[in-house]
C-alpha cells in the first residue's frame, strides 16, 4: 500500500534544485563557450576584469533565481486517470496525460544523480515523439512507488522491483528470466567488433565543429597555427604517416572500447509478465520497460569478427507514432551468443525455430541498376575533378577510379549473394549485408500496410518491390522479385493482418 497520496501535488527532492541548478548552467555554456574561452584567454585592462566579475556574480544570481523558481513551480499529481504535471514561473504550463495512453515507464540515472541519490523519471505516451513527461529530481523509493502506481492504472507491466542499481542483489528478479548479463570482457568483444570508421568520422567531425568556433572566436592566431601545422604534416616522412595512420586507428578502438563499457556496462535483460526490463549504464544508468507486444521490429547484425567472437547485436524496434523514433525506442544489445539469440526469439515469437520456406533472392537486375548508378556518380565527379585540375590527368587518377569501380562491384556482388527474404506461417524474415549479414523478423500480424511498386521498367521485366510499413516508423524494403511472388507474399500477409486479434501494440 503506497504512503504517499499521489492526488496532492507533489514536489521533486529538494536536492533536486542542485540538478536544476546543474541543467540551467549546461544551457548556457553550451550556447556561450566560444564566448566564454575569449573571455579567458583574451588580455584586458583590469577595468573590464572587474566588469567580467560582476557579469559573473550577476549570472550566478539568475541561474540561482531561474533554478529555484522551477524547482519550486514544478508540481505533479494523478487526478482521476490523469497524470498531471505543473511547471513555469513566467508561463504557466499545464501538462494532462491520460494513464491509459502510458506507453513505458523509464527511470534513468546519471553521475549527479548517483551522487545525490535521485533518479529522473520519463513517461512516454502513445503519439508524442518525445518523453511526454520528465521529472528529473525524485528520489529512488518515490519513483518505484508512482511506476507502481502507475503500473495499476495502465496497460504498462510493471516487471520487477526498482534495479536502478543495477545490481542483483538488490533487485527482486524472483518473478523474472534472466536472459542476458553482460560482463567487461563481453563488452570488450563487441567494442573490438565495431565500425571504427565510424568513430573517426565521429572525431572528425567533433574536432572540425570545436576547430570552426575558435577560428571564429580567435580568427589569426588559429589560422596561423593550422598554417604552421600544415607545413609540420608536409614534412612527415612516409614511415611517420604509417605510424600515424595505425596510432590513430588504435586510438579509435581505444575510444570505441571505454564508450562501449560506459553505455553498456553492467547490462542485465530480465523477462517477465510479457515484458523485456533492461539495465545499463554506468555514469548514465537507465532502466527500461519494453512491452513485448510493443517490439515491432527486431534485427541481428554480424560481421567477420563477431562471427569468430560468436555472438551478434540486436537491435530492437518499438512502436512509435510518426516518422521520427524516440531516442529510447532506439534500443540496441551489443552482444548475444547463439542461446540468448534464441532466448529471446522464443520470449517474442513463441518459438525459437520458425519453419521458413526457402530463401526468395531478388533479381540480379536491381544490382545492375545500383552499379551503373553509382558508376555514373564516380565517374562524373572524376571528370569535374579533372576539368577543375588537369594535373590530376594521370595514369594514377585512372587507376584510382578503376579500383573505385571493382570495389563498387564487390561490395554489390557480396550483397546479392545476401539479399533475400523468406516467410513462416507468423514470421518475416528479411536477409541483407555485404560484409556483414543483416537479419530482420518481424511478425506478420504486426505489419501496418503493405504498398506493392512496380515502374514501367520492373512491368517489362516482370519484377515488382514491396513495401511493408509498421508502427516502429520504418519499414522494409523487398525490392525486385518476381512479380507473381511479389502479389503472393503481399496477398498473405493481409491474410493475416486481417485476420488476426492479437494486439500488435
Amino acid at each position: 500500500m503506497s504512503s504517499i497520496d499521489w492526488t496532492k501535488e507533489q514536489r521533486q527532492a529538494p536536492l533536486g534544485l542542485l540538478l536544476f541548478a546543474a541543467n540551467t548552467l549546461r544551457k548556457i555554456l553550451k550556447a556561450a563557450w566560444p564566448v566564454l574561452l575569449v573571455l579567458i584567454f583574451k588580455e584586458s585592462e583590469k577595468s573590464k576584469d572587474d566588469l567580467y566579475f560582476w557579469t559573473a556574480i550577476i549570472g550566478a544570481f539568475f541561474i540561482l533565481a531561474h533554478s529555484l523558481l522551477s524547482f519550486w513551480y514544478f508540481r505533479f499529481s494523478i487526478v482521476d486517470n490523469e497524470f498531471i504535471a505543473k511547471k513555469g514561473y513566467l508561463k504557466k504550463i499545464k501538462l494532462s496525460v491520460d494513464i491509459d495512453r502510458i506507453q513505458t515507464v523509464n527511470i534513468k540515472q546519471n553521475i549527479l544523480q548517483q551522487i545525490l541519490g535521485l533518479v529522473s523519471l520519463e513517461i512516454d505516451t502513445a503519439g508524442a515523439k518525445d518523453a511526454e513527461i520528465k521529472l528529473i529530481a525524485i528520489k529512488k523509493e518515490v519513483a518505484v512507488e508512482l511506476e507502481k502506481k502507475l503500473a495499476e492504472k495502465s496497460n504498462i507491466k510493471n516487471t520487477v522491483e526498482s534495479s536502478i542499481d543495477t545490481d542483483a542483489n538488490n533487485t527482486d528478479t524472483t518473478a523474472a528470466k534472466s536472459i542476458i548479463e553482460l560482463s567487461i570482457e563481453d563488452l570488450v568483444k563487441a567494442a573490438i567488433s565495431e565500425n571504427h570508421l565510424k568513430n573517426l568520422l565521429m572525431i572528425f567531425g567533433l574536432t572540425y565543429g570545436f576547430y570552426s568556433q575558435l577560428s571564429r572566436s580567435f580568427q589569426g592566431s588559429i589560422e596561423k597555427y593550422t598554417e604552421q601545422g600544415i607545413n609540420t604534416i608536409q614534412s612527415f616522412s612516409i614511415k611517420t604517416i604509417v605510424f600515424i595512420v595505425v596510432f590513430i586507428l588504435i586510438f579509435a578502438m581505444i575510444v570505441s572500447i571505454i564508450k562501449t563499457i560506459v553505455k553498456f556496462y553492467n547490462l542485465k535483460l530480465w523477462e517477465a509478465n510479457n515484458s523485456f526490463l533492461l539495465n545499463f549504464g554506468l555514469f548514465n544508468i537507465k532502466k527500461i520497460n519494453i512491452p513485448i507486444s510493443k517490439i515491432q521490429i527486431i534485427k541481428w547484425d554480424n560481421n567477420p569478427i563477431r562471427k569468430m567472437l560468436g555472438f551478434k547485436t540486436l537491435s530492437i524496434k518499438q512502436a512509435s507514432s510518426g516518422a521520427q523514433m524516440k531516442k529510447d525506442q532506439r534500443i540496441s544489445i551489443p552482444a548475444c551468443n547463439k542461446d540468448q539469440q534464441i532466448a529471446i526469439e522464443e520470449s517474442l515469437f513463441g518459438k525459437s525455430k520458425p519453419i521458413f520456406s526457402e530463401k526468395i533472392k531478388t533479381h540480379p537486375i536491381y544490382f545492375i541498376k545500383i552499379f551503373i548508378l553509382f558508376s555514373l556518380i564516380i565517374l562524373s565527379l572524376a571528370a569535374s575533378l579533372i576539368m577543375s585540375e588537369p594535373i590530376l590527368y594521370s595514369y594514377q587518377s585512372f587507376i584510382l577510379i578503376g579500383v573505385l569501380e571493382l570495389l563498387l562491384l564487390a561490395l554489390l556482388l557480396l550483397e546479392y549473394k545476401k539479399r533475400s527474404f523468406r516467410i513462416d506461417e507468423d514470421i518475416l524474415e528479411v536477409n541483407s549485408g555485404q560484409i556483414g549479414d543483416s537479419i530482420q523478423l518481424i511478425q506478420n500480424y504486426k505489419i501496418q500496410s503493405i504498398a506493392y511498386k512496380q515502374s514501367i521498367f520492373m512491368k517489362m521485366r516482370g519484377t515488382a518491390t514491396i513495401k511493408v510499413y509498421t508502427a516502429a516508423g520504418t519499414n522494409i524494403t523487398i525490392p525486385y522479385i518476381a512479380e507473381d511472388t511479389a502479389a503472393e507474399l503481399m496477398n498473405f500477409l493481409l491474410y493475416k493482418i486481417e485476420g488476426s486479434e492479437d494486439k500488435w501494440m
